[in-house]
């Protein structure tokens, strides 16, 4: 079976790209517009649980679809959770190093300290692992396909 990148990629898109790109317009809204982070420091940390919940299953989606199409090997339980929280984890340090660049060149606040920022990406685990680990995500057989799972 030749890989179809394309199809994968815009079906996960389709399916699943709803998620990050929603919580991208909430921290739009809750930074830019109203200031929220700042007067309410505490909803940063749902907001990293939310943001590693999004990430994972729009990771989870992706991994799916990629051995459907034939981008990776066919499903296995250790191997997709390890890949979905793998590309939690860079999505997480991404957007810490995101925000120490707006820290730096644009003169923000965002960064509290290094605990701070490991704490958040953490947290973006932690996120994950719900999705991950909650229910209707787990597939009963190893030899089950994609379309078995939710």
């Amino acid at each position: 079976m030749t890989p179809d990148y394309r199809r994968c990629f815009f079906r996960t898109l389709r399916e699943a790209g709803w998620a990050p790109g929603a919580l991208l317009v909430l921290n739009a809204i809750l930074s830019l517009g109203l200031d929220a982070y700042e007067r309410f420091p505490v909803i940063d940390i749902p907001m990293h649980l939310i943001g590693g919940a999004a990430c994972a299953y729009a990771f989870h989606r992706g991994s799916l679809n990629a051995s459907r199409y034939g981008v990776i090997g066919p499903y296995h339980p250790l191997t997709h959770h390890l890949l979905v929280l793998g590309g939690t984890c860079a999505a997480a340090l991404v957007w810490e190093v995101g925000e120490y660049l707006n820290d730096i060149l644009f003169g923000a606040t965002s960064l509290g300290s290094a605990p701070d920022t490991l704490g958040d990406i953490l947290l973006g685990l932690v996120g994950a692992e719900a999705v991950l680990l909650g229910p209707g995500r787990r597939v009963e057989t190893v030899s089950a396909g994609p379309d078995q799972v939710a």
